[in-house]
């Protein structure tokens, strides 16, 4: 008999014995905490590999804007300049996830930081910026999971990195979770490379689905998911585009920008990696790079003060 379990940290063990009475099943047990995670949200399990320490929740789809007396989402997208539909100004709007309208873009990561922050009332402090640890989370998870690749074997042929072929040359909305191709024009029947790898969606190892994650827009990501406020990562590293196992820079540890699988490229669908020193985090990718974008892609071109045509962002909410 199967019954859902309430929002709460629960211990689980198994009890079970025989036709004599006795049972072979040890007495440990392991605590499973069921997030309550925002509308609009999902659950994601912690990592310790890449930083995260406890469980935290992150907007299914790219945040778009949100009228927030009339709850209407502006279905062209905000940016730093104002919003178009509903006709109210930038400061009567708020992230949402929804499936509806286009990301949110042209907006700096800072002004993106606060925004998701706008969402805290009352002096609570757990709604932020996605950080590149919980990125990382994502990506990993996403990364071990069959349905994720072209084969269904991780780190075997091609992982599914969204709306990056430039066909329509544009940020897409999102839809339904069964029809991962929408607005693409591609269908999983197509060859890799000629459109199945369009795919807009990544399941995670729970049964949650996260849509464009690797694609459609980049994501502005904070640096650090302890510090406040916004923080850039290292401005040091190469400013050229480089697959990911051959990235050489003394400020990144591999646990920052790499699969588990240490092999995976491009080639892989994973993404690649550009330095810089602008030090901004953005990742995943836009609707027209190709194979420059993937759930591992990393871009540190631009500074915290630039605004971008295909760069957007996703909120986090930390319980």
């Amino acid at each position: 008999m199967n019954s859902a379990l309430a929002f709460s940290l629960h211990t689980i063990y198994a009890n079970a014995t025989n036709v004599i009475g006795t049972s072979p099943c040890s007495s440990s047990s392991v605590s499973y905490n069921v997030l309550n995670c925002p509308s609009g949200f999902i659950p994601v399990g912690y990592n310790t590999d890449v930083e995260t320490t406890s469980d935290f929740c992150v907007m299914k789809y790219e945040a778009k804007a949100r009228h927030s007396e009339n709850n209407a989402i502006d279905v062209d997208g905000c940016n730093e300049a104002g919003c178009t539909t509903p006709n109210w100004g930038l400061a009567d709007h708020i992230p949402a996830s929804s499936p509806a309208g286009s990301p949110w873009r042209r907006i700096n990561p800072i002004n993106a930081s606060a925004e998701c922050n706008s969402l805290n009332t009352g002096g609570a402090t757990n709604y932020d910026l996605i950080s590149n640890p919980e990125w990382m989370t994502i990506a990993r998870n996403a990364e071990g999971e069959d349905a994720n690749w072209e084969t269904g074997t991780p780190g075997f042929g091609v992982m599914f990195r969204g709306h990056s072929d430039n066909s329509p040359s544009s940020a897409l909305s999102a839809a339904a979770d069964n029809d991962p191709y929408n607005g693409t024009g591609n269908d999983p029947s197509q060859a890799m490379g000629s459109g199945k790898e369009q795919k807009r969606t990544l399941t995670l190892s729970n049964g949650e689905v996260i849509w464009d994650f690797s694609g459609n827009v980049w994501e502005w990501v904070d640096w650090s998911h302890t510090a406040a406020g916004f923080q850039e990562g290292p401005k040091t590293c190469a400013a050229s585009w480089t697959q990911l196992p051959n990235v050489s820079c003394g400020d990144l540890s591999s646990s920052q920008y790499m699969p588990s699988i240490t092999n995976l490229d491009s080639s892989n669908g994973v993404g690649r990696f550009y330095g810089g020193s602008g030090g901004a985090a953005h990742s995943g990718g836009d609707w027209s790079v190709g194979t420059l974008s993937g759930a591992f892609a990393l871009n540190f071109s631009d500074s915290a003060s630039n605004t971008r045509a295909y760069t957007g962002f996703r909120c986090v909410y930390r319980p």
